[in-house]
């Protein structure tokens, strides 16, 4: 049975955009690659619906604020990700929409990395997208819908 074929069950759409939205850029290449050849149509309904990273840029401030609430107890995880992000514009979504003890613990954590690998940094963005989906999911934020041609349950 083919990738599209197994995702296009209940359910499993959304169990491949969430997987390749945490997965690495080259593997997520090489998969999107084989589910062109496989089902190009159905390529374009997932690509429509992965949220990346530097997304966040243009959610509503008030959803970076709620995923910020609920992210209060991993502030390593949010500098990890933003650590010497050239995009100015997206850290400052971030900071701005922190409660002031958040950001406070945010810059201590931040001033205090010293290295931070491209693995790391990539994890972390991946932390931050799979809080983002679970508010999604319990309708506390909307990112992206995904496509309505395919069943949940």
């Amino acid at each position: 049975m083919s990738i599209a074929a197994r995702h296009k069950k209940p359910g499993g759409f959304r169990n491949l955009v969430n997987s390749l939205e945490t997965t690495p850029l080259p593997r997520r290449e090489q998969l999107m690659a084989i589910l062109r050849n496989d089902d190009p149509q159905f390529l374009a309904h997932v690509e429509t619906a992965i949220f990346m990273f530097e997304e966040f840029k243009s959610v509503n401030g008030m959803m970076v604020a709620e995923l910020m609430h609920e992210m209060k107890n991993e502030m390593t995880a949010v500098a990890l990700a933003l650590y010497h992000c050239s995009d100015e514009e997206l850290v400052q979504k971030f900071v701005k929409n922190m409660a002031s003890a958040q950001a406070f613990a945010y810059r201590d954590t931040a001033s205090e990395l010293a290295q931070v690998t491209v693995g790391q940094q990539t994890g972390a963005r991946f932390r931050i997208i799979e809080k983002a989906r679970e508010l999604q999911q319990q309708g506390r934020i909307l990112l992206k819908k995904y496509s309505p041609l395919y069943q949940d349950d």
